[in-house]
């Protein structure tokens, strides 16, 4: 993954230059960093609410990968922040695109963070 990411930063710093590089890594550091402080935060927790945020969901129709999402992560469409990294399960490997696009939370790990949805202990 380490040796992965430096190649795409050398792919930036050749095709855009040292700024689009610097941004590439300011970017992956922080979608990597936002991703982490979320786990520390309670997402995602297994199961359905109230008691959990769908992580390892793997038939739901709202989710993006084929295969489902992997461990303590949901896997919807677009650069959701709690989604598994590239390369896990049968998620395809990093690209440039992939570390470029936009980052976010989905709308329910967002809730959960704003304590719009509150999830209750399993019994």
């Amino acid at each position: 993954m380490i040796r992965l990411g430096v190649g795409l930063v050398a792919l930036a710093l050749l095709v855009s230059g040292p700024l689009a590089a610097m941004d590439l890594v300011r970017g992956g550091l922080a979608a990597l960093t936002s991703h982490e402080i979320g786990h520390s935060l309670g997402l995602v927790a297994y199961g359905p609410p109230p008691h959990g945020a769908f992580a390892d969901e793997k038939l739901a129709e709202f989710i993006a990968n084929p295969g489902g999402s992997v461990g303590p992560h949901i896997d919807t469409a677009g650069q959701n922040l709690m989604q598994a990294g590239p390369g896990s399960g049968n998620l395809p490997p990093m690209s440039l695109g992939f570390l470029m696009s936009p980052w976010f939370f989905n709308e329910l790990n967002l809730a959960y963070l704003q304590g719009r949805v509150v999830l209750l202990p399993k019994d």
